[in-house]
């Protein structure tokens, strides 16, 4: 058999930097998680300072302060003075004029607020970056139009090449206790009978839950009365309600809890990130831990508020007040700190996307909505390249319910030689 050489990830970032020259200098790079998509981008910074015979003025708009921060200690690595790092928040909120806008996530401003980047930012050339655009949102129409994607380097690709350390995915099935089980099969079934009032159509009823006109026009079709506008809505409202407490069920289940506390204790030499959809299961998941192990876990999420210094004082003697950001940020110092006990972080998808932490091998997704995008940039936190590493990702999952369907759907795009069906933890090895 003929040896295949394999292209290094170097090349393959030159070839996006072609295709972009291609599309004009404008266009969005869709790369999976550890491919090297803020790489991409300095090349085509370093690229750009040295062509042209003045300095260029650049904004790059990020969704979060950690990401941003870490924008900055790129840019100080390949010593690219003068770029403007700014929160989309920030950006919206005045006008700006540059050569170039880079937009780091940008599938996450094209809802109506942050989608007014393209029109607050004026610009030559724009690039946008992200993991993983899901083409069935009708919002995304807004990239297709301003920024569509010039080049695609999905997951498997980065696999194949050894651009991401090899992996494994455990979909470990878990059942509800009796009294959630009842909890669940009751919001289920009125959210089915208010569901298929609007003939199982989501758009429809979120539209009618909201819009007078829109409930009219529905009421019209059913029963030929206009006036009938406030059932349609009721009937919105009741099963927008229970398909909540249906997600809140599944997202908070106690087993879920208690399988993610039984994982930390397998694996004690392992740095774990947990990925959960609320910050009461990222707290469960970080108080259960603690209390089995000892205290070798942190919480992560927006909720986390600021706390006085044990070390620091002012200067009347009283201790130093540090801000929410802060903390954070010192909890993630402490998981990357070797000589610290911290090994475990619980998050509520504050680290979901943008987040590089180096030294993690193991991650377990305690609940998780339906989109593949999601899922590529938690599974991208823990399979970045590291010789000799073999990742373990453990997805949670209550068999027979919803939960089980969104994991199909968002586990599209990771290879299935990749994935183990398993129903006893004692499976993840």
């Amino acid at each position: 058999m003929a040896f295949k050489e394999i292209p290094s990830k170097t090349a393959r970032q030159k070839v996006c930097l072609k295709l972009y020259k291609e599309a004009g200098f404008g266009g969005t790079l869709e790369a999976a998680t550890g491919f090297g998509k803020t790489h991409v981008a300095i090349m085509f910074l370093l690229r750009l300072f040295a062509f042209l015979n003045y300095t260029p003025k650049v904004l790059v708009v990020v969704d979060s302060s950690y990401l941003r921060d870490q924008w900055y200690e790129e840019l100080g690595f390949w010593k690219i003075e003068g770029i403007d790092v700014k929160i989309i928040n920030t950006v919206i909120k005045s006008k700006h004029v540059v050569d170039l806008l880079i937009l780091d996530e940008i599938h996450g401003y094209v809802a109506e607020k942050f989608g007014m980047v393209f029109h607050m930012v004026t610009y030559k050339w724009i690039l946008g970056l992200t993991a993983t655009i899901d083409i069935d949102d009708e919002k995304n129409a807004i990239i297709a139009a301003r920024c569509p994607i010039f080049d695609v380097v999905p997951l498997s690709e980065c696999r194949e090449n050894g651009w991401v350390s090899e992996f494994t995915v455990y979909n470990l099935a878990l059942s509800l206790s009796p009294v959630d089980r009842i909890a669940y099969d009751k919001a289920s079934k009125q959210f089915n009978i208010g569901f298929a009032i609007f003939n199982h159509q989501f758009p429809l009823m979120m539209s009618c839950l909201s819009n007078r006109s829109d409930a009219e026009e529905h009421a019209v079709r059913l029963y030929k009365d206009p006036t009938r506008y406030g059932e349609i809505m009721g009937a919105a409202r009741r099963a927008n309600g229970a398909m909540q407490r249906r997600k809140d069920i599944l997202y908070n289940a106690r087993i879920k809890v208690e399988t993610a506390v039984q994982l930390a204790g397998m694996f004690p030499n392992k740095k774990i990130l947990y990925f959960s959809q609320s910050t009461q299961m990222a707290e469960d998941v970080n108080d259960g831990i603690n209390d089995a192990w000892g205290e070798i876990s942190v919480s992560y999420h927006s909720e986390v508020k600021g706390e006085e210094s044990k070390t620091e004082r002012t200067k009347t003697g009283k201790p130093k007040r540090i801000g929410s950001k802060d903390v954070r940020k010192n909890r993630i110092q402490r998981l990357l700190r070797p000589d610290d006990s911290i090994r475990i972080l619980s998050a509520a998808k504050a680290l979901d996307q943008g987040a590089d932490i180096d030294g993690i091998d193991m991650g377990c997704i305690t609940s998780g909505n339906s989109t593949q995008r999601q899922t590529v940039q938690r599974i991208g936190r823990i399979i970045r390249y590291k010789d000799n590493k073999h990742a373990i990702i453990v997805d949670l999952y209550i068999n027979d319910t919803q939960d089980f369907k969104w994991l199909k759907s968002r586990q599209k795009m990771i290879p299935k030689n990749c994935i183990r069906w398993i129903s006893n933890i004692k499976d993840v090895i």
